[in-house]
C-alpha cells in the first residue's frame, strides 16, 4: 500500500510539471522514500540499475563532446565542398538530412541537433534557402536513430531486457529510415518551400 502511495504521488508530481523542481528529482526523490520506508532494499535498487546503459550514454557523451569540439567544422567544410558554389536546394536539404541522421545514429539525437544546427542554418541562408526547411529536416533527422542501439538513451534502454543485437536495430531501421527520408522529401518542400 505504501508502494502504491509513493508511486501515485511521484507520478502525480511528474505530471505537474514544476520547472522548479524538474521530472529527474522527483524520480530520484520517489526512489529514496521507497528506500528509506523500507519498500524497497539498497541492494534491490542497486540491482534495478542498468549499469550497462549508463555507461554507454556516459561514453556517448564524450564522443558528443569530441565532436563538437573539432569535427563540427570538418564537418561543415566538407559540406560546403560536396554543395559546390550553386548548390541545388532539394540536394541541399537532402545532404542536411542523411547527415543529422547518419551522425544521430552515433550520439544523442539531442547532442546531433546541438552539433548540426549550427553549421547548417547558415549554409542555408548563405545559399538563399529556406531556413525554415533546414531546421525541419534537422529535427527530423535527429528523429530518426532507428539504426543503432546508441542514437538514442530510448535504444539503450531496451538492449540488455530484450536481449538485443546490433542487427536488430539495423535491419528494421533500415527501412523506417529510408520511408522517414522519402516522406520528408515529399513534405518538407511542400509544406515550407525552399
Amino acid at each position: 500500500t505504501i508502494t502504491a502511495v509513493i508511486l501515485i504521488v511521484t507520478f502525480a508530481a511528474m505530471a505537474a510539471d514544476n520547472k522548479s523542481f524538474p521530472m529527474y528529482y522527483i524520480a530520484a526523490l520517489g526512489c529514496l522514500i521507497l528506500i528509506l520506508t523500507g519498500c524497497l532494499t539498497t541492494k534491490e535498487a542497486a540491482r534495478a540499475v542498468d549499469w550497462d546503459t549508463i555507461f554507454i550514454v556516459t561514453g556517448m557523451s564524450a564522443v558528443t563532446k569530441a565532436m563538437t569540439a573539432g569535427a563540427g567544422a570538418m564537418i561543415a567544410n566538407a559540406v560546403t565542398r560536396i554543395l559546390g558554389s550553386s548548390p541545388n536546394k532539394v540536394i541541399v536539404l537532402l545532404v542536411f538530412l542523411l547527415i543529422t541522421i547518419f551522425l544521430t545514429n552515433l550520439m544523442m539525437n539531442t547532442s546531433t541537433v546541438l552539433l548540426v544546427t549550427p553549421l547548417f542554418i547558415p549554409i542555408a541562408v548563405s545559399i538563399g534557402m529556406n531556413p525554415v526547411a533546414a531546421g525541419v529536416a534537422i529535427c527530423v533527422g535527429a528523429s530518426s536513430p532507428f539504426l543503432t542501439p546508441v542514437g538514442s538513451p530510448t535504444n539503450t534502454l531496451v538492449v540488455k531486457p530484450g536481449n538485443l543485437q546490433f542487427m536488430d536495430f539495423f535491419i528494421p531501421g533500415l527501412g523506417l529510415t529510408i520511408l522517414s527520408v522519402v516522406i520528408s522529401m515529399i513534405v518538407i518542400p511542400i509544406c515550407w518551400p525552399l
